[in-house]
């Protein structure tokens, strides 16, 4: 899977409600966010990602984590926190997906 066809997938997909997809001014604004969040010791941290959805009234945005050397394209749904902490850790919360369809079976359980 790729960006493209990730993209494909939830534009084809039943979003869960209250989900919309992110335009792709969206998309590059809510990573530039999620990059100022992260810092070392958190899995994202030099991972390379776009926003493709994010939830309507609150921070759960998810995220495509580009391919890494096992050139596998992944999915992260991530609560943004809307500061920049100052310690290493796991905030923002994120967990990560194998695929859309993954995804969407997490958000209907």
């Amino acid at each position: 899977m790729d960006i493209a066809t990730a993209k494909a997938q939830l534009a084809d997909a039943a979003l869960p409600p209250g989900w919309k997809l992110c335009s792709p001014a969206e998309g590059l604004a809510l990573a530039a966010q999620l990059r100022r969040e992260v810092r070392p010791g958190h899995a994202l941290h030099q991972a390379s990602f776009i926003a493709l959805a994010k939830r309507g009234s609150c921070e759960d945005v998810l995220f495509a984590i580009e391919a890494d050397q096992t050139n596998a394209l992944s999915l992260a749904l991530v609560r943004l926190t809307w500061h920049v902490p100052r310690h290493t850790g796991s905030f923002p919360w994120a967990e990560r997906f194998t695929s859309v369809d993954h995804w969407l079976g997490r958000c209907a359980a």
